[in-house]
């Protein structure tokens, strides 16, 4: 559950802060993703290597994720803290374990 819906441009772009980095990815439209999965599936066949980007994973990226915790917030107390904080948390964890 999250308190507000966040594009992936902005995500990268919390990314880039917290991690203090000057990344700027290309974000495909939803039919180029699904036209470049359906390569990756056919080369990951050849190769035996798994697939980078499947149907799958453009399906869970280009959902409805637009989440309402106001039920949760009113009936069992949830508290929702600011995205910015869970990107800064994370990132310092994945340094913490020397993943970036």
């Amino acid at each position: 559950m999250s308190n507000s819906l966040v594009s992936m441009q902005d995500m990268f772009n919390l990314i880039n802060q917290a991690a203090d980095l000057d990344f700027k990815p290309k974000i495909l439209s939803p039919n180029v993703a699904r036209g470049l999965a359906k390569i990756m599936e056919v080369s990951s066949k050849i190769t035996k290597k798994p697939s980078q980007l499947t149907d799958f994973a453009i399906y869970n990226l280009t959902r409805n994720n637009n989440y309402d915790c106001s039920k949760a917030c009113e009936e069992l107390g949830f508290k929702c803290r600011p995205f910015e904080e869970t990107i800064s948390d994370e990132v310092r964890w994945l340094r913490a374990e020397g993943r970036i």
